[in-house]
């Protein structure tokens, strides 16, 4: 049997092409760095509990080059597996930006965390203390400043001040066996 020039020709851009794909999938590979992953506490909110309102401490891993950032995303936007919390935070409130400084995180939310606060001292513990408790989850951080726009404000609704950084607090935790 006699192959002709046009299906030796064929068959040798097949090769190259395949073996162009074999090297540009392996470079591929060994450039990414694989994923490191840590796991964070997520203080979500139980309104539906007996003698609640509560914050529930649920586990998840994010990737642990921007943890703190994929925290508060998650806090703001729960997993659909978790079910029976939701999150704490207004609708609307977005993280701008996060920053670590020593021990204290600074978290810069968006104003809809304080223009869509529902109100009440028991929603503005869950709100803060989310946040906070979220935050120091992390092993670096042990307080959190929250900002809105970039300022320090007093208060969500007049009932917590937030003006310094606060530490984590486990008044409203409720935690889980």
């Amino acid at each position: 049997m006699k192959i002709s020039t046009k299906s030796l020709f064929v068959l040798l851009i097949i090769c190259v092409l395949l073996l162009s794909l074999i090297l540009f999938l392996r470079l591929r590979r060994e450039g990414k760095e694989e994923a490191v992953w840590e796991e964070v506490k997520l203080y979500l909110a139980d309104y539906t509990s007996a003698g609640g309102p509560f914050l529930i401490p649920v586990k998840v891993k994010v990737e642990k080059n921007d943890v703190l950032a994929s925290a508060m995303d998650l806090l703001r936007n729960p997993p659909p597996y978790i079910r029976g919390v939701s999150s704490p935070l207004p609708k609307g409130a977005n993280l701008l930006s996060a920053e670590v400084k020593g021990d204290i995180a600074y978290l810069n939310f968006s104003k809809e965390l304080k223009d869509n606060f529902p109100g009440g001292s028991t929603n503005e513990m869950l709100v803060v203390y989310g946040i906070v408790n979220t935050a120091c989850s992390l092993k670096k951080i042990k307080r959190v400043q929250i900002l809105i726009e970039g300022k320090v404000i007093d208060s969500l609704g007049g009932h917590l001040e937030i003006s310094a950084p606060l530490e984590p607090d486990t008044e409203l935790v409720k935690w889980k066996s």
